[in-house]
């Protein structure tokens, strides 16, 4: 209970929207790789 106190109110989701654009953005950059090498 006084974690919740200590992060603002769109703390908890500002932090899981993060994880969630991190891992897309990681996976855009192993498929991108994955072409560029498949080309070369």
């Amino acid at each position: 209970m006084q974690q919740n106190r200590l992060l603002p109110a769109t703390g908890g989701k500002g932090i899981y929207i993060f994880q969630v654009i991190g891992t897309f953005m990681m996976m855009i950059a192993l498929i991108f790789l994955k072409k560029s090498r498949n080309q070369s």
